[in-house]
């Protein structure tokens, strides 16, 4: 059975230009990899309201301003026993620059058992 799944992606970018990557380890096979920072959704969600709840929960921001949607895709991925086709938009999310810091403990658990027990952030230079 495949999980049919809409989600919105942040691409952070701080005035630095630097963006922000989070990286996890999948839980079937334990190949890590770097995402931009996502989420599902919900039926009653705009693009706006699920973005600035990401962000908060994810890095603690409350302070962004959503940019243009620049790209989309539809992938199809196994994740643990479940096999997932998403659909995704990823959105430019400007910044000052910040220390991220997950604010929702529930998220801070789901990050870790991905990341081998620790959360893991990068951030590289746009204009390097």
């Amino acid at each position: 059975m495949v999980i049919e799944r809409e989600a919105v992606r942040a691409i952070v970018v701080t005035k630095p230009e630097e963006v922000l990557l989070l990286r996890i380890c999948a839980p079937h096979n334990g190949e890590c990899f770097w995402i931009t920072l996502a989420g599902g959704l919900e039926s009653d969600e705009t693009v706006e309201e699920r973005l600035k709840r990401e962000l908060r929960e994810e890095l603690g921001l409350g302070e962004f301003q959503i940019g243009s949607l620049v790209w989309r895709q539809q992938h199809a991925f196994n994740w643990g026993d479940k096999r997932i086709r998403q659909r995704e938009g990823y959105y430019i999310a400007h910044v000052d620059q910040f220390s991220p810091h997950m604010s929702d403990a529930v998220e801070v658990v789901f990050y870790r058992s991905f990341a081998g027990g620790r959360c893991q952030n990068w951030r590289i230079r746009v204009n390097a």
